[in-house]
């Protein structure tokens, strides 16, 4: 009995010495080795840097194409995100093989074919194709408050070929500078299905086509994250993995953020004192630009002319821009020749409140409306301010006629301001058509009139009609700190605005 039990010993011995020398997976030791290496992922320093530049705080959308939507943000994502036709005046050889004149139909007055590249693809894998072409064409000249719809209302049809990579785009009268058209394109494919055009890219822009993809927009944070497009097809990706976009509330935000290189660059309007902080923080570059756009005050042909020369004789940009924007450093005013006087005559004899519109997310657009409207009270002229977002003011408050003036930001150009738009208001708010300033934008945009030909047209016709009062142009102050490599050393060579951004690097040794 004694003999059997040791037996049995010596064998159990043996199996657990054999399980010793052979052991099987032991999922607690397997989990450990796991957490370590998650733990080493996150503090490793080759983890790919992001670039980050801080901004403006975004009160709108992201489209382009929509005058409610446009800031110099919207403008510099759509150069990183969208794909265009030609950029900087050059052919865009990424996006297209070949763009030209081709001789046209008898009853069609220019043709441009435009070949798309075979590779040319939105980041979701879907063809760049002609449903592009023809997306963008119908959102902008059907749509109230875009911008550059008489050269698009000038486009009777768009054919395809070759699977629709190949786009024939004619026009019903000639167009001189066509290749600054069908910028930005917008994916068709997934927006089509929208609420409409002046909805798309509201919150987001669902796909790219270019060397960035929007990655995720967070308003509450205000961080705005765009990644490299692994499927950007061109010669030149971007050249770097990850681009932020952060809003910055404050001047105190901004300063501290670039001295502890949480930002690279800032690009935002200036304060009071923004200038001289900035430019004491140690290797930090600043510089002061001037945009296209401008907050103007329009007044519409509700009011006739003897009201619309007394509402502009009410108004001193100076002290409005002042008013508007909080500060007297780096206001860019344009001085009138000579003082108006005031003269509130013909609005005190209107019998009933005047109405301003604004749209209440601008808060520079909304304290210039309620200084005037004080400056309006206080000369006895009652008045209300209208306020709506800018897309319901642009489609049903000023056709509707419920608005005798408005203020708003605008980068339109006179061709698009002044342009006889019909039905659908496109980017002239006024809404007043004068036959003879139509002639010369159909001839300048013919090529047979010169843009300073039909600012002259347009002087002429503020002198008499009174129309847009400018109360202060667009000044962007931009501040280039530590971590970038640029396309100079020195700040004031870079090309204006963020144009240049996507051929930033960031300096490793920073």
């Amino acid at each position: 009995m004694l003999i059997k039990h040791r037996t049995s010993i010596i064998a159990l011995a043996a199996v657990l010495a054999a399980c010793s020398a052979n052991p099987g997976p032991a999922p607690v030791e397997q989990a450990k080795p796991s957490k370590a290496v998650a733990t080493t992922k996150t503090e490793t320093p080759d983890e790919p840097p992001r670039l980050s530049v801080g901004i403006d705080p975004i009160y709108a959308g992201l489209n382009p194409h929509l005058l409610a939507d446009d800031s110099e943000f919207v403008r510099t994502l759509a150069q990183l995100v969208l794909p265009s036709t030609f950029v900087d005046g050059q052919m865009n050889k990424d996006l297209l093989e070949s763009a030209k004149p081709v001789t046209p139909a008898d009853d069609v007055a220019l043709t441009i074919r435009y070949d798309i590249d075979p590779e040319a693809q939105w980041s979701d894998g879907t063809p760049i194709t002609v449903s592009d072409f023809e997306y963008l064409r119908n959102g902008i000249a059907n749509t109230p408050g875009t911008l550059d719809a008489v050269r698009y209302r000038a486009i009777s049809d768009i054919r395809s070929a070759n699977g629709g990579r190949t786009v024939f785009v004619d026009f019903s009268q000639p167009i001189a500078n066509w290749q600054t058209m069908f910028l930005a394109l917008l994916p068709s494919h997934v927006l089509k299905d929208e609420a409409g055009f002046d909805k798309a890219l509201r919150e987001d822009i669902p796909a790219s086509g270019w060397r960035f993809s929007l990655h995720s927009v967070d308003r509450s944070r205000g961080v705005i994250t765009l990644h490299r497009n692994d499927r950007f097809w061109g010669a030149k990706p971007a050249q770097v993995e990850t681009l932020q976009f952060v809003e910055v509330r404050s001047l105190p935000q901004a300063a501290e953020m670039l001295r502890s290189g949480q930002l690279s660059f800032v690009d935002m309007t200036p304060t009071e004192v923004a200038s001289e902080t900035l430019e004491l923080i140690p290797e930090t570059q600043v510089r002061t630009t001037v945009l296209d756009r401008r907050l103007q005050v329009t007044a519409t042909t509700k009011l006739d002319t003897a009201q619309r020369a007394s509402l502009a004789s009410m108004i001193d940009p100076a002290t409005l821009a002042r008013l508007a924007t909080g500060r007297s450093a780096a206001l860019e005013v344009e001085q009138a020749l000579e003082p108006k006087e005031p003269q509130p005559e013909a609005l005190q004899a209107l019998g009933r409140p005047l109405v301003i519109g604004v749209d209440p997310s601008d808060p520079t657009a909304l304290a210039a409306t309620r200084a005037l409207v004080d400056v309006l009270r206080n000369a006895d002229i009652p008045a209300n301010i209208e306020t709506s977002d800018a897309t319901d003011l642009f489609e049903n408050a000023l056709p509707n006629g419920e608005l005798d003036a408005l203020i708003t930001w605008t980068p339109a150009k006179n061709r698009d301001q002044y342009h006889c738009d019909g039905e659908v208001v496109a980017a002239n708010l006024s809404t007043m058509c004068v036959p003879e300033v139509e002639a010369m934008i159909e001839r300048m945009i013919q090529g047979n009139a010169t843009a300073e030909e039909l600012a002259a047209a347009v002087a002429e016709l503020e002198a008499t009609q009174h129309l847009n009062t400018v109360i202060v142009r667009d000044v962007r102050l931009q501040a280039l700190g530590r971590g970038i490599v640029g396309p100079n050393p020195s700040l004031e060579r870079w090309p204006a605005g963020l144009t240049s951004l996507a051929e930033w690097t960031i300096n490793k040794g920073q």
